[in-house]
Parts: C-alpha cells; sequence; structure tokens
C-alpha cells in the first residue's frame, strides 16, 4: 500500500512539502516549499518530522527547496537526525538559491529580525548527502533502495525512483522530456531505441507536476527570443529579465550571451542584479559534467576563436554587477537587465529594477517563467495575466508565445520595500542581538561535537575485545566523578585559580570575542578554535569553581585530568556502576591512564607543558615578524633554484589580485550577506495609486516544463498503475482553463474514459486541439490509460494507492504440490536460477488447500495450477504464451537486450546500428526488431526477428542471438 499527501499550511498554504507513505513503516518528505512571509508556517510539521525517515530535493530553485533551510533552524535537533539526499550540483546552487531567497525575504543577513547567517546555510547544506544520476542507493537497512534520474528542468535537478518490495513509485515533481540549450531532456526514455528504461517500467504510481510548458518548438521560442531582443536594443531601449538565478537564468543567459558575441557594431552591456554577486556563475562554471554533451563541445570549438570571450561556459565575467539597482541611471542607453527575483515581489531586486526601468517606453520586459507563488499575489502574475488576456483579445483566442504588447497601467496596490540604515540604540541592540546567537549556537556546537565523542567512545568501548588478558578492557567509560569529593579537594591546590581562568571559562571568552568579531569566518571554524583551546589549556585539574557549571557544561578533560590525579594521590574515588560493565569490570574498574611516552631514561618530558602561554605567543609572533622582515629584504640571489621560487612568487602575487569585478562582487556579499556590514531595517511602504508601468511586455516560456505531446508520451511508455497529478499554483483564477495544466491533463483523462457518457465537464476546443493526441482513443494505449487510475492532489488530503501491479498485467503466487514437483525436470541456469518447463492453465477456485504448507492472505481465494488432462485441452493453451515454438524440442529462456546484442555484434566485427523504431540493421542487409503481441512497445519482454537475406551474415546473428538464451526442454 503506499499514500502521497501533499502537506501545507491549513490556512495559508505558505509552507508546502510532499510526504510519500510506503505502508506504515516509511515516511518520505520531498521539496519543502516556503512563500517567505511567516516563519511559524512551518511549525505544524514537527509531528511529522518524527516520523520521517529521510528527506529529498529535487531541484535548486526556492519552489522546490525554499523550506529546507527553514525547516533546519526550526527544528534543529531532529532535521541533524534526517539524511538529505540530492545531487550535486542541486546542492551547490540551491544554498545560493536559499541565500538569495532569505535576503530577498529579510530572513538573512544585516536586516533587523534576521535569524539566518549564510554559515548557517552552508552548515545545512554541508549535510545532504550527495549521489549520482542512475546510482542505486540502498536505505533504511536495505528495506528501500532510490535512484536519481535526469529530470532535465533545472541543473543536476532530478526525478526520483523509488522501490520497496514490489512497490515502484516514480516521483517526478518538474521535468522536461525535449532536450534544450544546456540540458539533457528527462531520462524516462532510452537515448538508443526511445523506448522507456527497463527500471522506470510499470510503476505503481507516477507522480508529476501539472505545469506545462509551451506547444512551441524551442528553436522557434529562441528566434523570438532574439528577435525581440534586437528590436529593443535597436531601439536603444533595455531589456529587462527577471529571473531564478539558480533556474532558467543559465539558458536565457547562455543564449543571449551567444547572440551578443556574435553581434556587430558595439558591444551591448549585459547587467545582473543579485544579492549573492556572481557566486552562481562561479559555481555553474565547475558544473560541466551536469551539462548537455554539446555544451563543452561548443566552448571547445569556441576556444580559439577571437569572438568567443572564454572558452570555459558561464564565466563570471560576461556580465557586468551592479551594487546597487539604483546605478542602472546611471548607464543610459540600449542594455540587457538580468534581475534576481522571478515574483517581482517587494524585497526581490527585480522588484526595485523594474521601478527605475518600467517608465521608459522603450524598455521590454520579456518574462521568461511564470509566478512560482501563488498566482494573485506577486507582481509578475498580474503582468501575466495582463499580457495573456491583451493577446487573446487580440488574436480571437488565440495565445502564442513572444508576442509583444504596449503597456501603460497602473497595479495596484503597490508594496515596495525600503532598507534604512539602523543608528544608535538600535544599532547597539543589534549588534549585541547577532554576538548572543553566534554565542549561543558556538556553545551547541561545542555541546554537540562533545556528545558526539563520548558517544564513539562509548561505542568503541562496547565492541572491545572480549579477552581477560587484553589489557585496558572496556569498563570505564561510565565512570563519573562524584561531586561531593570535589568540593572536598585540597584547598592548596584551589589557590591555582587566581594564575588563570578555568579552561570552561576561557573557551566562552574565546567563542564570544570570535562571536563578536565582524570577521568571524563561520561557527565552524570557531567553535574547532574554542574547543582545540579548551583542550590545550593546562589549566590546575583539581579547581573546585569549574565544576559548579551545570554537568553538561563541564569539559570531559578536566573530569580525566582529576580522576588521575586522585589516583596518583591514592585518595578514594567513586565509580558509577552501570549495565554496560561486565562482571569482571563491576567488580575489578579499570580506568583508562593516559599512555605515558617512556625511553631509557625514564618518561619523555613535554617541554610544551611548562611553558606559559603569554611565553609560546611572544615566541611565536617574534618568529613571524622575523620571518617576515627576512622575506621582504631578501634582494640577493641564492642560486637558480632560489630565483625561481621568487619568480613563481611573483607570478602567486599577480595572481592574487583581484580584478575590478571581484572586488564588486565581494563588496556586494559584504554589504548584502554580512550580519554586523551595515545593518539595516526594513519598511515596507505602500502607494494607493499603485506602480505605474509605461514600457513593452512579452512572455516568452523558458520555464523547462513538458509540454502535452511529450507527456503523453511517456506515460504511454512507462505505463503506470495510478496517475497522480500535483496541482498547478501558478494557475489564476481568473484566467481560462486552457492555462492549468491539472484541470488539462485530469479532463483529457476524463473524457477517454467517459467516451459512451457525457463528463461533467466539457474541455474546451482550443484546450483539446493543443492537447493534440494527449490520451488519444486511437492509439493503441486507449486501454491502458482506461485502466489508469488518475488523481489530482489537493492540499492536505491523502491519495491512497493500493493496486501494486503495473497496468495491464496481474501479478500471483502459484503453488505446486509435491507430485508434480518432483515429476519435473529441472535446469540449472547460471549457477543461480533454477528453471523448468510447465505448461497448464491456471484459475481461480474459493476452496481452501489442506495439502499445501503456505499461508495466503485470503484463503477464500487461492490460485492453483491444475494438470492437463487430455490433449484437447493441451492445444488450447498457447504456447506463444510460453515462449514455445510448435515442433521444437527446446524452449528458449531470457531476455536480450538490443543494446547489449549491438554490443555484441560489434565485438565480433560486425556493423551494427540502430535505425529507425529500434530496428538493429547489421551489415546493411540484416534486420533485428523485437515484437512483443501483447504489448507493443515493452522493452524488456518480445520475440526477436531477423529480417535479411539468409546467408553466412544470417547464421552468425542468428548464433549470437543464441548465445544469450538458454534452452530447456
Amino acid at each position: 500500500m503506499f499514500r502521497y499527501c501533499l502537506l501545507s499550511t491549513p490556512s495559508t498554504l505558505g509552507f508546502k512539502i510532499s510526504r510519500l507513505l510506503f505502508g506504515n513503516d516509511i515516511h518520505v518528505l520531498a521539496d519543502p516549499a516556503w512563500d517567505g512571509l511567516n516563519p511559524s508556517d512551518a511549525d505544524f510539521l514537527e509531528t511529522y518530522l518524527n516520523d520521517s525517515n529521510f528527506i529529498l530535493l529535487s531541484h535548486s530553485t526556492p519552489a522546490f527547496i525554499g523550506g529546507y533551510a527553514l525547516l533546519c533552524s526550526r527544528f534543529p535537533v531532529l532535521m541533524s537526525s534526517i539524511p538529505v539526499y540530492s545531487t550535486v550540483a542541486v546542492s551547490q546552487l540551491g544554498r545560493v538559491s536559499s541565500v538569495e531567497f532569505y535576503r530577498a525575504k529579510g530572513h538573512l543577513g544585516p536586516v533587523e529580525n534576521a535569524f539566518l547567517e549564510v554559515r548557517d546555510i552552508d552548515e545545512y547544506f554541508d549535510r545532504i548527502i550527495l549521489i549520482k544520476f542512475a546510482q542505486n542507493v540502498s536505505v533504511l537497512d536495505n528495506r528501500m533502495s532510490l535512484s536519481a534520474f535526469n529530470a532535465g528542468h533545472t541543473l543536476g535537478g532530478c526525478f526520483w525512483l523509488l522501490l520497496r518490495k514490489k512497490v515502484k513509485i516514480v516521483y517526478a515533481p518538474a521535468w522536461n522530456q525535449s532536450k534544450d540549450s544546456f540540458l539533457e531532456g528527462a531520462a524516462f526514455l532510452s537515448t538508443s531505441n526511445e523506448n522507456s528504461i527497463t527500471s522506470l517500467t510499470r510503476p505503481t504510481a507516477l507522480i508529476t507536476g501539472s505545469e506545462l510548458g509551451s506547444n512551441l518548438s524551442h528553436k522557434k521560442r529562441v528566434e523570438k527570443l532574439l528577435h525581440l531582443v534586437d528590436a529593443t536594443l535597436a531601439n536603444g531601449g533595455a531589456v529587462f529579465l527577471p529571473t531564478t538565478i539558480s533556474g532558467r537564468f543559465l539558458e536565457v543567459l547562455h543564449l543571449i550571451d551567444t547572440y551578443l558575441s556574435n553581434l556587430q557594431g558595439a558591444a551591448i552591456p549585459v547587467y545582473f542584479i543579485s544579492y549573492t554577486g556572481t557566486k552562481v556563475l562561479s559555481y555553474t562554471s565547475n558544473l560541466s559534467d551536469w551539462m548537455a554533451s554539446n555544451m563543452m563541445k561548443e566552448y571547445e570549438g569556441l576556444s580559439g576563436d577571437d569572438k568567443a570571450f572564454t572558452n570555459t561556459p558561464f564565466d563570471p565575467s560576461k556580465v557586468d554587477l551592479l551594487l546597487d539597482p539604483t546605478e542602472l541611471a546611471l548607464y543610459p542607453g540600449p542594455k540587457v537587465v538580468f534581475a534576481s527575483g522571478i515574483d517581482l515581489q517587494g524585497g526581490d531586486l527585480s522588484s526595485k529594477a523594474l521601478r527605475l526601468l518600467c517608465r521608459d517606453e522603450r524598455t521590454t520586459i520579456i518574462l521568461t517563467e511564470k509566478s512560482s507563488q501563488t498566482a494573485s499575489s506577486s507582481l509578475a502574475s498580474k503582468l501575466y495575466t495582463e499580457w495573456y488576456e491583451h493577446v487573446s483579445k487580440r488574436n480571437n483566442g488565440s495565445v502564442e508565445d513572444g508576442v509583444p504588447i504596449p503597456l501603460e497601467k497602473c497595479f495596484a496596490p503597490a508594496e515596495f520595500v525600503e532598507e534604512i540604515a539602523l543608528k544608535g540604540t538600535d544599532l547597539a541592540s543589534f549588534k549585541a542581538a547577532v554576538s548572543e546567537r553566534r554565542h549561543q549556537k558556538a556553545l551547541a556546537s561545542i555541546k554537540s561535537k562533545r556528545t558526539q565523542k563520548l558517544l564513539q567512545s562509548s561505542l568503541h568501548s562496547d565492541d572491545s575485545d572480549d579477552s581477560d588478558e587484553e589489557p585496558g578492557e572496556g569498563g570505564e567509560e561510565e565512570a563519573d566523578v562524584s561531586f561531593s569529593e570535589l568540593n572536598s579537594v585540597d584547598p592548596k591546590k584551589n589557590n591555582a585559580k587566581n594564575d588563570g581562568s578555568s579552561s570552561l571559562n576561557e573557551a566562552e571568552r574565546i567563542i564570544s570575542d570570535e562571536a563578536r568579531s565582524p570577521n568571524n569566518h563561520g561557527l565552524e571554524s570557531s567553535a574547532s578554535t574554542a574547543f582545540k583551546h579548551t583542550l590545550d589549556i593546562k589549566s590546575p585539574a583539581t579547581e573546585s569553581n569549574i565544576f559548579k557549571a551545570p554537568s553538561d557544561a563541564v569539559d570531559e578533560t578536566l573530569i580525566y585530568e582529576f580522576v588521575i590525579d586522585r589516583l596518583d594521590s591514592q585518595k578514594p574515588l567513586d565509580v558509577r556502576i552501570t549495565n554496560k560493565l561486565r562482571p569482571k569490570q563491576a567488580m575489578f574498574p579499570n580506568i583508562n591512564w593516559k599512555r605515558r611516552k617512556i625511553d631509557d631514561y625514564g618518561e619523555i618530558i613535554d617541554l610544551k607543558a611548562f611553558k606559559r602561554d603569554d611565553d609560546q605567543q611572544a615566541s611565536s609572533k617574534l618568529i613571524s615578524e622575523s620571518k617576515r622582515k627576512f622575506e621582504e629584504n631578501d634582494n640577493q640571489g641564492w642560486g637558480e633554484s632560489t630565483r625561481k621560487e621568487r619568480a613563481r612568487h611573483s607570478e602567486k602575487e599577480r595572481e592574487s589580485k583581484l580584478t575590478p569585478q571581484q572586488s564588486l562582487n565581494n563588496e556586494i556579499l559584504r554589504r548584502y550577506l554580512d550580519a554586523t556590514f551595515q545593518p539595516v531595517q526594513r519598511k515596507i511602504e505602500s502607494s494607493g495609486l499603485g506602480s505605474p508601468i509605461r514600457c513593452g511586455l512579452a512572455f516568452i516560456d523558458f520555464s523547462g516544463h513538458v509540454d502535452a505531446r511529450s507527456i503523453n508520451l511517456v506515460i504511454s511508455s512507462i505505463k503506470p498503475s495510478s496517475l497522480i497529478i500535483l496541482p498547478d499554483f501558478s494557475y489564476d483564477e481568473g484566467l481560462s482553463t486552457e492555462t492549468n495544466g491539472s484541470f488539462i491533463l485530469s479532463s483529457a483523462h476524463q473524457k477517454l474514459t467517459n467516451l459512451s457518457e457525457k463528463p461533467e465537464y466539457e474541455v474546451p476546443l482550443d484546450t483539446e486541439m493543443k492537447l493534440g493526441t494527449f490520451f488519444s482513443n486511437k492509439t493503441q494505449k486507449s486501454q491502458m490509460h482506461r485502466k489508469m487510475v488518475v488523481t489530482v492532489a489537493e492540499p492536505n488530503n491523502s491519495i491512497e494507492v493500493t493496486n501494486a501491479d503495473g497496468v495491464g498485467g496481474i501479478e500471483y503466487e502459484v503453488c505446486l504440490d509435491d507430485n508434480l514437483w518432483s515429476n519435473l525436470k529441472w535446469y540449472l541456469i547460471d549457477n543461480k536460477y533454477n528453471v523448468a518447463h510447465v505448461q497448464g492453465s491456471s484459475k481461480l477456485v474459493a476452496k481452501s488447500c489442506t495439502t499445501l504448507q503456505h499461508s495466503f492472505p485470503d484463503p477464500a481465494v487461492q490460485v492453483f495450477l491444475d494438470r492437463l488432462k487430455n490433449r484437447n485441452e493441451a492445444d488450447n493453451v498457447s504456447e506463444s504464451t510460453a515462449y514455445g515454438h510448435k515442433g521444437n524440442s527446446f524452449m528458449a529462456i531470457g531476455v536480450i537486450r538490443m543494446p547489449e546484442l549491438k554490443r555484441r555484434l560489434k565485438d565480433i566485427g560486425f556493423n551494427a546500428e540502430f535505425k529507425g523504431e529500434g530496428t538493429l540493421v547489421v551489415e546493411e542487409t540484416i534486420a533485428i526488431k523485437k515484437v512483443d503481441e501483447r504489448q507493443q512497445n515493452d522493452n524488456s519482454l518480445g520475440d526477436i526477428i531477423i529480417d535479411g537475406q539468409v546467408g553466412p551474415i544470417y547464421y552468425k546473428v542468428r548464433d549470437c542471438i543464441r548465445e544469450m538464451l538458454a534452452f530447456i526442454s
């Protein structure tokens, strides 16, 4: 049994996450999304997180990963114990996307009431378990396996295959079957023969997104985009493109960059406005392995061309950064402007840039995606609605991408976010709050490390050798010191506290100093540094004041030193005996002594233990200062090797110099992301008259979603038992139902299943024409689609899938009695499988069988295999169903994979290539194809047909095929 539920905030739908339940013991969460408004929207998930086994992240855009950091922040303990799986590209681009998203919403950086920092995002994404495409990963003690396949929607984005026993789930929230300029298509179909991949065939359920892409080909959409860009630039205007930086921005940038590099005349500037600078381009340039194969070939061919900017894709030097959107006024003339924020909401930099560019009639706003949030709440959705209605009215109901319209309208109410610098007491309280937050997180990190260290030592002691002669045998591990004994320590030793503070206080002081420093590089480094200082400080072990702190804050190093001193002074020591100790250890507790280094002359003395800390610091500072001065004043040549070293040193200095763009990028990161640099307060301003816009507007779909034709092809190929359609959150209720993907898919299937009855709602004629052959009744798969259960998911409504069998087949067990079992002739194949040829008929009988030693779920309905009593009944059984042929004394067993057959034929010297419809042509004379009378497009089963002239090649090909099969009589 399998259940799916789209969990969301009950009233506002502010937080959404998919939940997949396999039986009652495996709970999976996938793709947490958040609108960024109220952090408490995720509080309802606490009960679900307690039962969750792992989390999946499919894409790097905020629509699929925006709520992950919020969950880690709201539930740190729960999220630290739940494994998270994703690809390398999603992990790298997702952290940049999350920083951009949370900074735009005012929850990160130097913003009042922000609760996250960049180091927190890095820490959360470092926990992700990285996997590759098509990698089979076993989880939960091999109770389930998962695999990621290329989705073709975003760079590194994937859809998931989840397997548990007989339940096979394909979870594909967003995918694109068509290949674009820099990504391969979704990996549903094989690239060799266009058949479905075997592992994806006949799933229990296919969970797919409903947002459909444009019906125009990718080539036509690219032509329309470049035509609009060229017309706008020729008119002296600006091309404004709001984008999602980790999503389809990469494709549009690649297209425009290639176009401008081949453009004659003056160079057209390409400006990029983002909170994270060029970080997304830096990450993307290192992810070329996740792009289409023709991407690197294109840049390798351009590497010797003078017109090429660089020989690497997505180099940060291809764009010009702007520190603030207001700088656009300083650069008049034709230009291309990319701004982060597809929704054009208050905190997005795209919203600020729009206010400066939208009042010039020469400007053209090109929308490449629909809004990812609730349609009616974003300015981008309002602009799309205006464009759609205008084009539909102009073309008598027909809407086509790339049609520009003049726009002169005020959109009310309009809200804009202004950031005002904090001053005075507000600034001081903000910095104090940041320091306290860093301090608490550092202490929590140290406490977590201590817990892990103690846990590892406990596990190590439990797994130690059981031999009695082995020294240091296990038992210490619960040796706790009595605090009454600690308070009665010799008072003479307590005077040592005047020489320095305790190591715990010293660690807290170090953490506080580093937390208050604006140059702090991260919680990980500060916590590890403080912990290292704690272990290196040689404070008196018997100081009693240090134990007045809570027990969980006491350093285990101090307890260890105290135990050693008590044993050296031959004073009694209290040891707590627990059930973890063996009987011998409980009777004779053994405290692990520190191993002392001893040579022939006695114990080796560590001189560093007798040095004062200030002497060590002064000595190291003196050495480093002398070394620096020596290197600066070294002008003499000491041979050829020294001159080479100086040459390499000067070359490194030249490379270390930052370019103006790199310096500007660092300034952007510091201004927008450093929590202690120029803190600001966000103020929402509303305009009663709305936002006046007077420019051109166009929409060209580069969202990377599957179109109706491709989704029909994929569903017909993989043959799912159930189809679960996710809601289309980009749909605006004010528009026609043609723009609602979930309505289109469900209506098309309902129209097919209710051919004899009038459907509850009619699909519009233009929508039906748009779908083309989608769920067409003329196709050979119409019967399959009638059997397929189609359900549209609704928030917080659970969908139960009880049929775990693939479409077109019923799985059941057939039990043989002992007499029949003993009379069969068994063959051992590949030293693994025992195979026997049985020919009979199966039928259902409503009676129990007492001779079989098997337990059935329902004893009233059992399946039995009856012997054929006479030859007449045997003739009625179709031998084709048993893969046998009349007149043959042997039966062939096995599955022939066409790619494997091609490889074998090439190994023996034949020229074999795939032609149309999966036909393998050998030496242009022999054609091999697989035909299955039961399922025409089955990728795994089928009879092999060899067409061609009989001759030496024919017999060699036939022998090669026979070698791939096993024959039994």
